[in-house]
């Protein structure tokens, strides 16, 4: 009995937090309403972050090297991320194919881009004179070029 009066308290408790966006609607459902409205983005999101950290880190013990590979591949996965974010779109609603084949090649070229540069990047890592500024001026805009990518996938779905 005291457990559920407790549970009861809680969640009156919860329910009477006042959340910026609509403040007569409880935390739960605010939550609900934005992860109904997000969810077509985060969980991609997520799931590649969650995929590239069990890659390296999942039975691994942590070393420098494989925060710079998950620095290196981090590109890849964001420009396959943009692909998935076209392939829901195109099947969201009724959309231009003209514009739903060109963002598809568009995410296909990134992503091969960003792999070629990743690989580009770990082979000047791997050498024993390797230069960082050098691996620097060929992750940056395989970050920049990829984010821009999703950004704009992101603002158009």
């Amino acid at each position: 009995m005291n457990n559920r009066i407790l549970k009861d308290s809680l969640n009156n408790s919860i329910d009477s937090i006042p959340i910026i966006n609509n403040s007569t609607l409880g935390v739960k459902e605010n939550v609900d309403i934005f992860l109904h409205e997000h969810a077509i983005i985060l969980i991609p999101v997520l799931l590649i972050l969650l995929a590239s950290l069990f890659k390296y880190y999942l039975g691994n013990k942590f070393a420098d090297t494989s925060l710079l590979e998950f620095f290196f591949e981090l590109p890849v996965d964001l420009g396959f991320l943009s692909l998935s974010f076209v392939i829901t779109y195109i099947f969201m609603k009724d959309n231009d194919t003209t514009f739903c084949i060109l963002l598809t090649i568009m995410s296909l070229f990134v992503g091969a881009l960003a792999a070629l540069l990743r690989r580009t990047a770990l082979n000047e890592f791997e050498k024993e004179d390797s230069n960082f500024i050098k691996i620097g001026f060929i992750s940056l805009p395989n970050f920049i070029i990829t984010g821009l990518l999703v950004t704009y996938i992101i603002t158009i779905i």
